[in-house]
């Protein structure tokens, strides 16, 4: 699943607005993935069932907080960067 969420996440563009909505997008790829295994794993491997609500109290919720620490830390670093670079790559097809 990471794979996808990379992908989509290089699409987040250099708008505050555009970017939380792929990080929002790409880390929900990533809950979907690890909530999966998560069914499977405890129905397959460990035999016990797990409804719907015990799945995201499990395997979502608790990681929720820290993902929207790190989100609020990437922003600003990739408004940067994308700044930084955008004018670099501009300046970089001249002949001076």
């Amino acid at each position: 699943m990471f794979p996808l969420a990379a992908y989509i996440a290089s699409f987040a563009g250099r708008k505050a607005w555009r970017i939380l909505i792929i990080y929002t997008a790409a880390i929900a790829i990533i809950y979907a993935g690890g909530t999966a295994y998560l069914y499977f794993y405890m129905t397959h491997i460990l035999g016990k069932t797990m409804t719907f609500k015990a799945l995201v109290l499990a395997g979502i919720l608790p990681f929720i907080p820290f993902d929207l620490l790190k989100m609020s830390v990437a922003l600003p670093i990739h408004l940067r960067l994308s700044k930084l670079f955008s004018n670099t790559i501009k300046g970089s097809g001249t002949n001076e």
